[in-house]
């Protein structure tokens, strides 16, 4: 038993010292005999990691604004009404430019006119009459004139207020009694017009009023202008229905 003891405690011995060799070795070579990571001291400058632009790039960027949320259809149309603007209507151009009436003012002196306005600007337009007497004191005569219509204000030809200048003459040949031969009256007059000519679709009614500046004198007063009968001024009214295209 005493051989055997001796022979364990040399083991224990054995390993005893084997560790305290291995220790000592290692210490010797600067390597700690525990691998326990020592702390870095209080006022030891802190490490950052800087940002390269390459990780910028790849790294993802936190939303910086919140989204607002859509408005509600009541806000929505509260806000339309508080920019609704109210525009005046504006008077539009007719398309139509050509106009052709009939003036009944002149079935009263037994005549029939034909009047052609046609618009030459945007306000503006020219009016051809042409007449016969078909019956009455005038019988067989004819008449010619020539007027020079503008639009006053927003209106376009030819439709709304206007004023005109123009001029007719009337040509009633008379035959004296016994006499082949027969004497032409003409009755000349300057006039200056006021009227305003309403349109719906292409129908035109057309009225005005004004002063005419005329006389009367016949072919014989070409050979003697004594015999010219000065007149003055006279009313002309016209009052006319017509087609607009």
């Amino acid at each position: 038993m005493k051989k055997v003891y001796n022979f364990r405690s040399l083991v224990v011995y054995a390993l005893i010292l084997g560790a305290s060799t291995l220790a000592f070795s290692q210490q010797k070579k600067g390597i700690p005999a525990t691998t326990t990571p020592k702390k870095a001291p209080a006022n030891a400058p802190k490490t950052t990691t800087q940002s390269t632009y390459e990780s910028l790039k790849t790294k993802p960027q936190a939303a910086t604004t919140t989204p607002t949320p859509a408005p509600s259809q009541q806000a929505y149309d509260k806000y339309q009404d508080s920019r609704t603007v109210v525009v005046a209507p504006v008077e539009q151009r007719p398309e139509v430019g050509t106009v052709l009436k009939l003036n009944f003012m002149r079935l009263v002196v037994g005549g029939i006119d034909v009047e052609l306005e046609k618009r030459v600007a945007p306000q503006s337009s020219v009016v051809l009459t042409g007449g016969y007497y078909a019956y009455g004191i005038l019988k067989g005569g004819y008449r010619a004139g020539i007027d020079y219509r503008q639009y006053l204000g927003k209106s376009y030809s030819p439709k709304g207020l206007y004023v005109s200048l123009g001029a007719m003459g009337n040509f009633v040949p008379i035959k004296e009694t016994g006499v082949i031969e027969k004497t032409t009256i003409l009755l000349l007059n300057l006039r200056a017009l006021a009227g305003y000519q309403f349109l719906s679709g292409h129908f035109v009614f057309d009225v005005a009023a004004g002063p005419a500046y005329g006389f009367i004198t016949s072919t014989d007063t070409f050979s003697d202008p004594d015999k010219a009968l000065k007149v003055g001024l006279l009313p002309a009214v016209k009052l006319s229905l017509g087609y607009a295209f």
